[in-house]
């Protein structure tokens, strides 16, 4: 995962932008939501049961990689702080990334989880 998630972290710039530019417009992305995004999507195809941890979150670093949401879990991404002009719209793409995994969760051992305070942290 480390070497998709450092390929998908630009640091070369381009020839239209500086790499300062091409940087932030990365970030800028990571906190971006499509307008199909919504909580109630399902990411994976199989629920995390416990036994099943290592394919589950293969498939979970996979779908989320997709959406360009890694930095979320990995911790790339820096949480800002809550009185930043950015700490809002991280904390809501963070509690979407949250209902994600989440409702990948078996519910026998969901209950478990419901309280996490961030995606990283879960």
């Amino acid at each position: 995962i480390s070497t998709i998630a450092d390929n998908l972290n630009p640091t070369e710039p381009t020839e239209a932008t500086g790499a300062t530019d091409h940087q932030h417009i990365f970030k800028d992305d990571l906190m971006q939501l499509q307008a199909s995004d919504h909580p109630g999507m399902l990411l994976v195809s199989s629920t995390l049961t416990g036994s099943n941890y290592l394919s589950w979150n293969r498939s979970m670093k996979i779908a989320l990689g997709t959406k360009n949401k890694l930095g979320f879990i990995d911790g790339k991404l820096e949480i800002p702080s809550e009185n930043s002009g950015n700490f809002e719209q991280w904390k809501r793409v963070d509690c979407m990334i949250i209902s994600w995994i989440l409702n990948s969760i078996s519910k026998d051992i969901v209950d478990a989880f419901l309280y996490t305070t961030s995606a990283r942290e879960l």
